[in-house]
């Protein structure tokens, strides 16, 4: 499978969360090319040439896609992405109601475009990060499951 994987960090978690998603995949026989959303940007490839797009974010404040993914968004849905496999992947704090709010406010943005179907996602707490393996693993796993041609 060819995946286009994107990530916005602040402190590094997501970052972090991205390579470690990457190696994963990689390890699995998937082709995977890890691009910073800021630094980075989208390929001038419309569509793009890849089977999944998987996205990374942290969350801002109390619940929200922070500004850089926003813009990332904003350029993202002027391409054609109706061929594409999404999931989405995130950071967050357990110690706000709502934990890695970005996650679910990123799929409701795809859900208005008409994205149907499940969205794999994966939601890590900042301060368990240092124990992430297993969830990668299941996360992998489920993104498999869901768009691996079997």
């Amino acid at each position: 499978m060819r995946i286009l994987l994107f990530y916005s960090t602040m402190t590094g978690n997501t970052e972090d969360m991205a390579i470690d998603t990457e190696e994963e995949l990689i390890n699995r026989g998937h082709e995977v090319e890890l691009m910073d959303m800021i630094a980075d940007g989208l390929p001038n490839e419309d569509p793009l040439p890849h089977d999944l797009l998987i996205m990374g974010t942290y969350t801002w404040g109390e619940g929200d896609i922070p500004e850089e993914t926003e813009d990332f968004l904003e350029d993202l849905f002027a391409y054609d992405i109706s061929g594409l496999s999404i999931s989405i992947f995130g950071s967050g704090d357990h110690a706000y109601e709502n934990f890695a709010g970005a996650v679910d406010e990123m799929i409701e943005q795809f859900r208005e475009r008409g994205h149907k179907g499940d969205i794999p996602t994966m939601k890590v707490d900042v301060d368990e990060m240092d124990n992430i393996a297993e969830d990668i693993k299941s996360y992998v796993d489920r993104i498999e499951e869901k768009f691996l041609v079997k």
